[in-house]
Order: C-alpha cells, then sequence, then structure tokens
C-alpha cells in the first residue's frame, strides 16, 4: 500500500513446448494458493509421453531408455524433475548405465547431508561405531538428544559390543528416545536376509520423514527413496557389494 505495487504476471513459459505445458496445465490449476495467471508456451509442439510406474526404480529405467534413445539420435537431453532431490534416482541410473552428465545440484549427488546419510544407513548393520554409524543414528532423533548416540556409542567402543546386543532394558533407561527407534528396527530386521534388512532400513527411515511437511524432509525422501530404489534395480549378492556401488556411484 504504501509504494503502490504493481503486480506482473510471469505467464510465458520457455521452458516446454505447448504439448507438454497443456498436459499439466490442469494440475498445476488446481493450487488454490497460486496467483491466478494463464500459462502458455513460447513455442508450439512438442512430444508428450507419459506412463504409469509402480515404483521409482522402474520409472528410472523407463527414463534411461527414453534418454539412451535420444542420445542415440543426436539429440541433447535435460532431465527435469519437480525438485532437485527427485533427481538423484535418475542421476544413479546413468551412472550405472556409464552415461556421463552434469548436475545442476550438489543434492543430487551423495555429496551432501542427506547424501552421507544414505550411505550411512546400511553401516547400522556392520559397523559398531565410526562417523557413518553417528551419522545414521543421530538422524533418528533430535538435536537436543543425539548425546545420547554419543554416549552408547563410547560404552560399545569400550565394551566391545555392537548396539544390537546390549539389554533391552538397559538400552530403555540409558537411551530412552534413540531405543524406540533401534527397538523397532531391531523387530524388523530379526531373522531377514541381509539384503532385505537393508530394504527395511531405508523404508524405516523414509517413513520418519513421511509425516513432516517441509523441503527438507521432502528431499531426504527423495534421496533416500532413490537409493531404496537402487537396490531394487540391481541384483546385489551381498550387503558388501551394494555398499561398494554406492561408494563407486
Amino acid at each position: 500500500q504504501d509504494w503502490d505495487p504493481t503486480q506482473m504476471h510471469l505467464e510465458v513459459n520457455y521452458r516446454c513446448p505447448s504439448k507438454i505445458l497443456n498436459s499439466v496445465i490442469p494440475s498445476i490449476n488446481k493450487n488454490v494458493d497460486r496467483f491466478p495467471k494463464d500459462l502458455r508456451s513460447s513455442r508450439e509442439g512438442g512430444d508428450l509421453r507419459h506412463g504409469y510406474f509402480g515404483n521409482q526404480a522402474a520409472m528410472s529405467t523407463a527414463l534411461l531408455e527414453g534418454v539412451v534413445e535420444d542420445q542415440q539420435a543426436n539429440h541433447s537431453v535435460v532431465v527435469l524433475c519437480r525438485v532437485n532431490s527427485d533427481g538423484f534416482l535418475p542421476a544413479l541410473a546413468l551412472a550405472k548405465r556409464g552415461i556421463k552428465f552434469s548436475l545442476s545440484s550438489d543434492r543430487m549427488t551423495f555429496d551432501s547431508v542427506l547424501g552421507r546419510l544414505a550411505l550411512a544407513i546400511p553401516s547400522l548393520l556392520t559397523r559398531t561405531s565410526g562417523l557413518k554409524v553417528s551419522t545414521a543414528l543421530k538422524d533418528l532423533v533430535y538435536f537436543n538428544e543425539r548425546s545420547q548416540v554419543d554416549m552408547l556409542l563410547r560404552r560399545c567402543k569400550a565394551n566391545g559390543q555392537h548396539f544390537w546386543e546390549l539389554d533391552p532394558e538397559d538400552l530403555a533407561h540409558s537411551v530412552p528416545e534413540l531405543s524406540r527407534h533401534l527397538f523397532a528396527i531391531m523387530k524388523g530386521i530379526s531373522d531377514v536376509p541381509e539384503m532385505e534388512a537393508v530394504r527395511f532400513l531405508y523404508d524405516y527411515y523414509i517413513q520418519q520423514y513421511a509425516g513432516s511437511n517441509n523441503s527438507y524432509a521432502e528431499s531426504a525422501m527423495g534421496i533416500l527413496s532413490a537409493v531404496r530404489g537402487l537396490l531394487d534395480m540391481g541384483a546385489y549378492s551381498d550387503l558388501q557389494e551394494f555398499q561398494t556401488e554406492l561408494e563407486d556411484l
């Protein structure tokens, strides 16, 4: 009111041709909080293909086939994602196929806070202490409760024990908030094959973020779901093979 501002509508989309843009406008219009405007493309045409996939792995496989097809036709290819973290699994799929590409954000790499978490989670099955174990466990509790993790790992290191081997009552008393997660994880991974235990771990972490409505949680779910999808894409004989491929990627 003080400055009498003028509202300018950014209605021309320069990224997508008309057939692509027009197909998603009905979905965009369902956002009742957006400023009303008439979106239009800067150019006509486009080849619209769409599909339904049961999981991220199937989606990335289909996307990869499309990229290879376009490359063979000497086309330049850009993969657009709703948010940067949604590009994580396509990036992994391209890397596995040996296709060179560049990234617009480090949120699609393991060189980030969430990327390092994704790498750290399997260590809960193989290590008793260390940075990766600490990273994975601290993600399960609030910031002011992370001293519980440090205390637990110091004790395990001093006693030469794995935290899965500690007395449940002792755990519940000494690290109450963390123990709630440890008990749930122990129940999920008991008496199952190694790779099923890894899948359960990723599913558990994804579920912890599912109820949070913020951009960090959305990115976390995207990256963790991507690595979970990688498990479904590859026929890994054991956990070591899977971890080695993660490190290589």
